[in-house]
């Protein structure tokens, strides 16, 4: 559907342009076939989404091992709300072997319903090594450098710095910085209040 998007012009949608239906004994997006996990060291499985399930409608991320006879839910966003596009992982580790399949399922009961899901920018592959707490020096009434030792990986993106009070800290905080130089390890935040902890 081009109704809402995180990258690009469409997403998946389970209903587009309207509220799912009551009573879905469970409707989803499958992968077509299975993937090979058992060489991975660290899979994830990566999207990003926006989604309404109100009252006892779920949202569930499934995985099968036995080419789909069984699933087994890794997420369940039931009564959940996430109006604004958030990023999330799943880990994969329990997994690492061939033939297995994942999907993403919705089921609702016959009281209540909302937009439903949108899925966009779907991945399953290796996370990457962990980039160490940042050393924080040049400290300024407003100001900070944040340095840290680059990420060496292959498949390596680009740094995502985010800023957030202590409350607010997650994946999901305002990005302030990205940074595609992967041999950059440091970077200066300006604009900081005074009296507040970040």
């Amino acid at each position: 559907s081009t109704e809402a998007a995180h990258g690009g012009a469409w997403a998946w949608s389970d209903s587009p342009g309207a509220n799912y239906g009551d009573n879905l004994a469970g409707i989803s997006l499958t992968l077509s076939t299975p993937v090979d996990l058992a060489a991975a060291t660290r899979p994830v499985l990566s999207f990003w989404h926006t989604c309404h399930f109100p009252g006892n409608d779920h949202g569930l991320v499934e995985v099968s091992t036995d080419g789909g006879s069984t699933w087994t839910a890794l997420r369940d966003f039931t009564n959940t709300s996430v109006p604004a596009w958030r990023h999330e992982q799943v880990d994969l580790s329990a997994y690492r072997r061939a033939g297995v399949l994942l999907r993403f399922r919705i089921t609702s009961d016959g009281w209540t319903n909302g937009d439903g899901w949108h899925l966009d920018d779907i991945s399953v592959s290796e996370q990457l090594s962990p980039v160490a707490a940042p050393v924080l020096s040049a400290v300024g009434t407003h100001s900070i450098t944040l340095g840290w030792t680059p990420n060496t990986d292959l498949d390596f993106s680009h740094y995502a710095l985010v800023r957030a009070t202590p409350t607010g800290t997650s994946i999901n905080a305002p990005v302030i910085a990205t940074i595609a130089d992967q041999a950059t390890g440091s970077f200066t935040d300006s604009g900081l209040l005074i009296g507040t902890t970040y």
